[in-house]
C-alpha cells in the first residue's frame, strides 16, 4: 500500500496529476495518479422531501467509497 503525506496549506492543481501546496514551511509539488484534497468541511443534505430516504451520495460517503477500495487494494 501506498503512503498518506497530510500537508497544511493553499493548494493549485498545475496539471491533471500534479497540486503546488504553499505551507508554512515553504512549497511542496506533489505529482501523482491519485491526488485526494480533503478540506475538512462537512456536508449538508437539505431538507428536501424523500431526500434522506434516496440513495443521494455525499462526499463523505464518495470518500469513504474511494478509501475503502484503497484499503482493500493490498
Amino acid at each position: 500500500m501506498g503512503t498518506v503525506t497530510v500537508l497544511t496549506g493553499k493548494a493549485v492543481f498545475t496539471d491533471p496529476q500534479t497540486v503546488r501546496v504553499d505551507t508554512a514551511e515553504g512549497t511542496v509539488v506533489v505529482t501523482g495518479e491519485n491526488i485526494l484534497i480533503n478540506t475538512g468541511s462537512q456536508p449538508v443534505l437539505p431538507d428536501i422531501p424523500g431526500l434522506r430516504t434516496s440513495s443521494a451520495a455525499s462526499s463523505t460517503d464518495a470518500f469513504n467509497d474511494v478509501l475503502g477500495a484503497i484499503v482493500r487494494q493490498d
